[in-house]
């Protein structure tokens, strides 16, 4: 087992939150984030795959919760504002340091490098989406130690390369 994927599993994820309720729970409320999540160009399939959710209320309270798989195990979520007045877009929960951190995933690199062979790596979830099953996120806007060995875990299967689609900020 190599070193990268051996830290998943002696540290743990961080749980979906108490007050996670499922997209495709048929209520009311998941209709409103499912309509929500689709305007950003995100397919249910694609939803339900992943096992995305929401929280109505408590800390993370009207927020798609995106949960990220490796392997099929949870690694990690992401909340994500739906309403683009809320004050943060995006809320990750905080970590121990025996728990799996938002520097140590990549969502969906897994399933890009062996169903396509390939990966685009970009910063956010929904900009993966846009890529189809190719594309995989950061989580940020810069790769980590821990990211670049968890992309060379995938090496044998990574035959038609790794491309980044990373916005770039240049400064005066």
């Amino acid at each position: 087992v190599s070193q990268s994927r051996y830290k998943y599993f002696t540290k743990q994820a961080i749980p979906l939150p108490e007050e996670f309720e499922s997209l495709f729970d048929g209520s009311f409320s998941a209709k409103i984030y499912i309509k929500s999540l689709k305007k950003r160009g995100i397919s249910e399939k694609l939803m339900e795959d992943n096992n995305w959710g929401y929280c109505g209320y408590g800390e993370y309270e009207q927020r798609a919760i995106l949960s990220i798989y490796l392997e099929g195990k949870l690694t990690f979520w992401v909340a994500r504002a739906i309403n683009k007045s809320q004050y943060m877009k995006e809320k990750s929960p905080s970590n121990e340091n025996w728990q799996i951190g938002k520097s140590e995933v990549i969502y969906n690199i897994d399933k890009a490098a062996k169903l396509c062979g390939r990966v685009v790596l970009s910063e956010g979830i929904y900009d993966a989406a846009t890529f189809g099953d190719v594309g995989a996120a950061l989580l940020g806007s810069r790769i980590s130690e821990e990211q670049l060995n968890l992309i060379l875990t995938y090496k044998e299967y990574l035959t038609g390369g790794v491309y980044l689609a990373i916005d770039i900020v240049t400064g005066k």
